[in-house]
């Protein structure tokens, strides 16, 4: 330790005798574990801002604000009556049952859209891989179907219409309600009515952001169950909705409407990949990383379709093809083609991929 520097244990007892002494003056109820754990916090934070510089990335470290969307506290340990701080939370209950082994650990509490939630620590058996007979599904990604799987039996949509009939209304309303209070920032925040509306407007707000999320995650949920469930290998393509969403500039041009990029982003399909992920190794499936370009545009003769654009189908040779069902089954096949040779033993005959079992809708080349 460096001469004249204060060890980090007298730093925090110092700190916590000044945030003591405001809230005496203040008249408001002191609790150490709170002021502790924005202290261990305040640390982290620190040490991994030192860790990017030192590497030579960029990182910043600023206060939390009172004003942001999402608020959270540590409870370093669980009571054993499974109560959180119950004179500061009052009329706050489990709505479902925490689990035994949590007792006694570390807790994060989180606030969001006047919504609570517990993060707390549960034991969960994860089940072994299968390594024989195993059945794999392609998913396609996509706007006015959220996902759309193919295997070799089923061709299966999820979430058909969910942005339009779902989403849309909900986007409309926030709409709304946002340029409803931003006219209030024109008004004297002094008068009581603008207090008033404003406070209503706010908890409106935070209800139809709550609904629009609480829909989505259970839309992944329910999805990524079902897959698992029907399915042991999942083929998830990359679907890169940062770069789509990027607008226009010198070097390159967006192509997607703003309403379809307000609904892809709703969506959230990278929070999808992390739900699927994690819904997988509870259940000892496996989920690879595909890659889907000119699945969509790669015809069943091997030929490219330059002017598909937005169509919902592809007519080709008199036969019209579901286009998120063909990216999907194209999918499926590219990755076939090349783990084939590694799958196959060593004198076998080759699989001809396009035959049984692919119906008409084409193979890639």
């Amino acid at each position: 330790m460096k001469k004249g520097r204060k060890s980090s244990s007298e730093f925090r007892t110092q700190i916590c005798d000044w945030c003591k002494l405001e809230c005496e003056e203040h008249d408001i109820t002191y609790n150490s574990n709170l002021v502790q754990a924005a202290y261990r916090k305040a640390c982290d934070t620190r040490s991994a801002v030192i860790k990017k510089r030192m590497k030579g990335e960029k990182a910043e470290m600023s206060f939390m604000s009172r004003n942001a969307p999402q608020q959270y506290f540590v409870v370093p340990r669980l009571s054993s009556n499974k109560q959180i701080f119950p004179k500061i939370l009052k009329g706050c209950r489990w709505t479902e049952c925490a689990p035994s082994e949590a007792i006694g650990q570390t807790v994060i509490v989180t606030y969001t859209n006047n919504q609570w939630f517990a993060s707390v620590k549960s034991n969960q058996s994860v089940e072994p891989t299968k390594t024989q007979s195993l059945s794999i599904v392609a998913l396609d990604p996509g706007v006015r179907t959220f996902q759309t799987a193919f295997s070799f039996d089923s061709a299966v949509s999820y979430g058909d219409g969910f942005v339009n009939d779902r989403l849309v209304p909900l986007m409309l309303e926030l709409d709304a309600l946002l340029s409803a209070r931003d006219k209030l920032h024109h008004e004297d925040k002094s008068k009581q009515w603008v207090k008033d509306r404003l406070k209503n407007l706010n908890w409106r707000i935070a209800k139809v952001r709550a609904r629009q999320q609480n829909l989505v995650s259970d839309l992944h949920r329910r999805v990524a169950y079902d897959l698992v469930s029907n399915h042991d290998v999942i083929l998830l393509p990359t679907f890169e909705t940062q770069q789509m969403a990027k607008k226009s500039n010198e070097t390159r041009k967006r192509f997607l409407r703003r309403k379809t990029v307000r609904g892809m982003l709703g969506l959230a399909h990278y929070k999808f990949k992390q739900t699927l992920k994690w819904m997988a190794k509870k259940y000892g499936k496996t989920v690879i990383d595909a890659n889907e370009s000119y699945t969509s545009k790669t015809l069943w003769d091997g030929s490219i379709l330059k002017n598909l654009g937005g169509k919902a189908s592809i007519l080709f040779q008199g036969k019209r093809v579901n286009r998120d069902i063909h990216g999907a089954r194209n999918i499926l096949i590219r990755f076939l083609t090349k783990v084939i040779d590694v799958l196959s033993p060593k004198g076998a005959c080759p699989l001809n991929i396009t035959k049984a079992r692919f119906c008409c809708f084409g193979v890639l080349k």
